[in-house]
C-alpha cells in the first residue's frame, strides 16, 4: 500500500498538525538562508567578525540566527506579556484612584448631612451611596490633583500588611457604620484605613464629628411611610376576616442555610458515628491547612514570577515574611504607576469619556427609598419634594 493510501486513513486533525509542522519549518528554513545571506553580504559586519577565528565565526553564526529565530517566534508573545504585567499595574492604581475620590465624596456627605453645603443632584443620604458606585463619574467632585496622588504614594509606601490591598471592597460611604465606629471610644475598625491616615495628615478629623441632621429628617418621613403601609396591611386583614376570605399563612420559621455551620455540626455531633466524626476532625483540619497555605503560596508563585528582585525581611515566620514582602510590593508597584494612571484620568475627565461604574445594585432601592420620603411628607400634610 503507498504512502498517499496510508495519510487518507490519517484523522483530519493529526493531517492539519503535519501541514501545519511542514510550513513552519519551511518558513524557519527561508527566513534562516536569508537572515545568513544578510550577515555573509555585509562588509562592515564581516570586518567585525574577521578579529575571531573562522571556526569559531561559522559556529557563532549559526547560533546567533537560531537565537534570532527564537525571538521572531517569541518575542511577541513576551512583549505582549510584559504589556500586560505594566496594564495590571496600571489598572490596580485607577481603583485606588477611586480611593481618593471616595475620600472626597465622604467628607462632603458628612457636610451635607450636617446642612453646612448643598449639592446639586444630591436629594437624599442615598445619593451618596449611589454615588459612591459610580466614583469616576461623580459630577461634583474636584480633580484629584497631584499634590493628592503624592500625599496617597507617602500613604502606600508606610505600608503594613493590609496598606497595600486595603479596603479593596470597603464600604466607602457607609455612613452609619463609619461615624458609630469613630465615635465608640475611638473604635475606627470601620473607618477605612485612607481616611483615617488623610484626616490624621490635614487635621481635619473634625468632619467626623459633625452632627447628622439629614439623616433623622429623611427617617422621620421614611418611619411616617411604613407606619402608614403597616396600618393599611392590617385594615387589609380586618376587612378579609369580615368577609369570611381565608386569612394567607405565613411560614415563620427562619430559613435554614446549606451553609450553615452551626446546623452542620449539630447533625454530625448528635447523628454520626464515632469513625464518621473522627474522619471529619482530619478532613476539616486538612482543608483548613491547605486553604491556609494556598494562600501563601499565591503571594510566593506571584513574587517569584516578577522580573525584579523583591526584598524579603528577617525575624518573621515564612508566612509573616512572605505576606509583607508580597504586601509591600503591590505597595510600591502601585505606587510607581499612580501617575501614569493619573494622567490618563485627567485625560478622560477633560474630554468627557464616562468610565464604567461598579455595582449599581442601590439602583433597585433607590426607587421606594424616594418615594418612602415623599410619600411620608405628603402624608404630614408637607409638599411633597425634599425641601426640608
Amino acid at each position: 500500500m503507498d504512502e498517499h493510501n496510508e495519510n487518507e486513513k490519517i484523522d483530519q486533525y493529526t493531517k492539519d498538525r503535519f501541514e501545519q509542522g511542514i510550513k513552519a519549518l519551511e518558513d524557519e528554513k527561508e527566513l534562516k538562508i536569508k537572515w545568513r545571506k544578510e550577515i555573509d553580504s555585509n562588509e562592515e559586519l564581516q570586518l567585525y567578525l574577521s578579529q575571531y577565528k573562522p571556526a569559531s565565526v561559522e559556529t557563532f553564526v549559526i547560533h546567533y540566527v537560531n537565537a534570532k529565530y527564537n525571538v521572531h517566534r517569541h518575542g511577541d508573545m513576551y512583549m505582549k506579556i510584559a504589556e500586560d504585567e505594566r496594564s495590571k499595574w496600571i489598572d490596580l492604581a485607577h481603583d485606588h484612584l477611586k480611593f481618593i475620590l471616595q475620600k472626597q465624596l465622604f467628607d462632603l456627605q458628612c457636610q451635607w448631612r450636617a446642612e453646612e453645603i448643598k449639592l446639586a443632584g444630591v436629594n437624599k443620604c442615598l445619593d451618596f451611596e449611589i454615588w459612591g458606585q459610580d466614583i469616576l463619574n461623580c459630577p461634583f467632585l474636584k480633580p484629584i490633583t497631584k499634590e493628592e496622588i503624592i500625599e496617597y504614594q507617602e500613604f502606600l509606601m508606610k505600608a503594613t500588611l493590609e496598606y497595600s490591598t486595603h479596603d479593596m471592597d470597603g464600604d466607602w460611604q457607609n455612613y452609619d457604620s463609619i461615624k458609630e465606629c469613630y465615635q465608640n471610644d475611638g473604635d475606627q475598625t470601620s473607618v477605612p484605613y485612607w481616611y483615617q491616615y488623610h484626616y490624621l495628615l490635614t487635621g481635619t478629623n473634625h468632619i467626623l464629628s459633625l452632627p447628622d441632621i439629614r439623616g433623622p429628617k429623611e427617617d422621620f418621613y421614611r418611619k411616617i411611610y411604613f407606619s402608614s403601609k403597616e396600618k393599611e396591611s392590617e385594615q387589609k386583614k380586618i376587612k378579609n376576616k369580615e368577609n369570611n376570605e381565608p386569612i394567607p399563612l405565613v411560614d415563620h420559621r427562619p430559613f435554614l442555610s446549606g451553609m450553615d455551620q452551626n446546623v452542620t455540626d449539630y447533625i454530625f455531633e448528635k447523628y454520626e458515628d464515632s469513625q464518621m466524626q473522627k474522619k471529619r476532625q482530619y478532613y476539616t483540619q486538612g482543608m483548613e491547612e491547605g486553604s491556609d497555605n494556598s494562600y501563601y503560596e499565591d503571594m510566593f508563585r506571584e513574587l517569584l514570577e516578577t522580573n525584579e528582585d523583591v526584598p524579603v525581611g528577617t525575624n518573621y515566620s515564612i508566612r509573616d515574611a512572605i505576606q509583607l514582602a508580597y504586601h509591600q510590593y503591590m505597595a510600591q508597584k502601585v505606587a510607581e504607576h499612580l501617575p501614569t494612571a493619573h494622567e490618563q484620568y485627567l485625560f478622560n475627565r477633560k474630554m468627557g469619556f464616562v468610565v464604567q461604574g461598579d455595582k449599581f445594585y442601590l439602583m433597585d432601592v433607590d426607587g421606594i427609598y424616594t418615594k418612602s420620603i415623599l410619600d411620608g411628607r405628603e402624608l404630614n400634610g408637607e409638599p411633597k419634594d425634599f425641601d426640608f
